[in-house]
């Protein structure tokens, strides 16, 4: 799929991982965080370099920061979640398809990785009053996949939900008398 990010012209490839590439290469990480058969979504605010409207929590990784710690971070910071059950679902991975990076160009080019990760909600906080999140919301599949398509314009994130949701089963301890499938 090819995409408009910014000035940047990019190519985008999703592929299942195991293991991330080199970190110097990755440069945020996100998550399909799910509570109950339910996906969390964070409502991000207008006004910032992101996107607004809602979208899975995750963002940029500091230096100096693992994946990891950053997928942690951004989900307490965005969607007030603590995490548990963490897996590497697999990653983006984004090549320019310009010669030069556009001025400005803060990733590594002409190819970086988005890491993307499925957890579950451990514990939820009060939504930090931040500039990024104003809302945060845990839904059906079928609506987050309705939100993340024709609200947030994002085909290939809408695309992984289903597959993220049946990977978490390999990630996820099933409890004891707990359904399988999603509650409606």
């Amino acid at each position: 799929m090819e995409v408009t990010w910014g000035t940047a012209r990019l190519k985008v490839v999703f592929a299942r991982r195991r293991r991330l590439p080199p970190l110097r290469l990755v440069t945020s990480a996100h998550a399909f965080v799910f509570d109950e058969g339910r996906l969390l979504l964070t409502k991000l605010k207008a006004g910032g370099e992101w996107r607004p409207g809602w979208d899975v929590p995750g963002g940029r990784i500091r230096t100096g920061e693992t994946p990891i710690a950053a997928l942690h971070r951004e989900c307490l910071e965005e969607a007030g979640v603590t995490l548990d059950n963490v897996g590497l679902f697999g990653t983006l991975k984004l090549r320019g398809l310009d010669a030069a990076p556009p001025l400005g160009h803060a990733y590594p080019w002409p190819v970086s990785y988005i890491a993307i990760y499925v957890a579950s909600a451990r514990e939820y906080q009060d939504l930090p009053d931040l500039y990024e999140a104003e809302a945060r919301g845990a839904f059906a599949i079928p609506e987050a996949v309705r939100i993340l398509r024709e609200e947030k314009g994002d085909p290939l994130l809408a695309c992984l939900v289903g597959d993220a949701f049946a990977f978490s089963f390999t990630v996820i301890p099933k409890r004891a008398g707990e359904p399988i499938a999603p509650r409606a």
